[in-house]
């Protein structure tokens, strides 16, 4: 019987030193994969990693949305630049200029908004951020809740400002777009 006990317990112990091995190799493996920038299978969702860029211009969206809702019209004049324009999908032929843009950002209802998945591509001293804009306003306020942006920055003297604004409805999910990847993941390096 003790004999058996021992048996048992070399076998736990052999059974416990391949599973570190195992678990070892398996760290490695991974570690290896993640630093050489594949995954494993299409399916799998790559984690972006947030660059600095990324998080300054999500500061500055969050500030600038932050000026509007608190109808804070001095911080707008610093963060539009004075060509500042924004262009909607429903005109986009009609753009609204700086100052109109302000007056009519001022006279709106002050709702809490949010943004998510932010990109950031950097062209120097001019970044172009995209992002979805969720709005907390009102069904009976007649503003789409989802909103696509893209806004272009431009770093002038160590501040950044935003030039110009193009924005529309985020559409349904079956809605097709020509040329976009349908249910593809696009893999980047980050």
């Amino acid at each position: 019987m003790v004999e058996s006990v021992l048996n048992n317990i070399r076998n736990s112990v052999t059974s416990v030193r391949k599973l570190r091995v195992k678990t070892g190799l398996l760290t490695v493996a991974c570690a290896l994969q993640l630093a050489s920038g594949s995954h494993a299978s299409a399916d799998e969702m790559p984690v972006p990693v947030v660059t600095r860029l990324v998080k300054n211009l999500s500061v500055l969206e969050s500030e600038w949305m932050e000026s509007v809702r608190k109808r804070d019209a001095a911080a707008l004049e610093k963060v539009l630049a004075d060509d500042f324009e924004m262009r909607t999908a429903a005109a986009p032929g009609m753009p609204t200029a700086r100052s109109e843009w302000i007056a009519q950002s001022m006279k709106q209802a002050p709702f809490a908004s949010r943004t998510e998945q932010m990109a950031v591509h950097d062209f120097g001293n001019l970044a172009v951020a995209s992002f979805i804009w969720k709005l907390d306003a009102p069904k009976s306020s007649g503003f789409a809740r989802q909103l696509f942006v893209v806004d272009t920055w431009e770093q002038v003297d160590g501040n950044w400002r935003v030039k110009v604004r193009y924005i529309g409805p985020v559409a349904t999910a079956n809605t097709p777009i020509p040329g976009a990847a349908t249910g593809a993941i696009i893999k980047k390096k980050y």
